[in-house]
């Protein structure tokens, strides 16, 4: 009662204070409205963040707004990384290892004349194969046995063709015996039968032997023939 006898009294006061309170409701209705408006704006769903693609030829993406950010290399990188490999310097390589040169071979034909030979030496043909670096060896029947010996000591092998010349006189229907042995009369290789027509190739280790001892006895056929060692080596 006594605020609306206060109104009476002073009525431009009163005015003031009525056009002030509207302003207040006024400016109140602006910033509810202008709350309302952000929340809606704020409340919808978040934008995801921007990402930039890297340029051509980088190896990384890079994430976010700004200078890219580098990107610290995986343990498999690092460790397959060029830096990581060995360099060729470290590498060492071992030598290759020394062989021995293979010694030349030794043809019996250069040794007549240390042998006990009986026939001569050259060029024979056998089953129609020429061995030009050939010894012949006589041979008779077991009651005129006979050997031919060639040194042999610091060689570890023989290789020979043996068998009939076949030119050979009078050695049709001829079967030989033959037999290698060394110095004390033991046997290097197992004995073989040989005929025209028929050799024989042999290669068999010496065993040690300084001294090589050819054997041969006539089986059948005749009392007396050669035996051809073609092309006999010591190697």
């Amino acid at each position: 009662m006594r605020l609306w006898n206060w109104f009476k009294e002073h009525p431009g006061l009163a005015a003031i204070g009525v056009a002030v309170s509207i302003l207040g409701l006024l400016v109140s209705i602006l910033a509810l409205v202008r709350d309302a408006t952000d929340f809606k704006i704020t409340a919808g769903p978040a934008e995801p963040p921007t990402v930039s693609t890297s340029p051509a030829g980088s190896p990384h993406p890079t994430f976010g707004i700004g200078s890219p950010t580098s990107v610290a290399p995986s343990r498999f990188e690092s460790q397959n990384s060029p830096s990581a490999a060995p360099s060729q310097s470290s590498v060492k390589s071992e030598p290759p290892l020394e062989q021995s040169p293979a010694p030349s071979p030794v043809y019996l034909i250069a040794r007549t004349s240390t042998a006990e030979n009986t026939a001569g030496a050259g060029s024979f043909s056998m089953s129609g194969k020429l061995y030009e670096q050939s010894v012949k060896k006589w041979c008779g029947t077991a009651q005129y046995a006979s050997k031919q010996t060639w040194t042999s000591g610091g060689f570890t092998r023989f290789a020979a063709t043996v068998g009939i010349a076949d030119d050979e006189s009078g050695a049709t229907g001829y079967s030989v015996s033959v037999t290698f042995e060394n110095q004390d009369g033991q046997a290097l290789n197992a004995s073989f039968v040989v005929s025209l027509g028929h050799p024989k190739s042999v290669d068999f280790p010496l065993n040690g032997a300084v001294r090589l001892v050819v054997r041969c006895v006539i089986r059948s056929g005749g009392t007396s023939t050669h035996v051809t060692l073609g092309d006999a080596r010591l190697l």
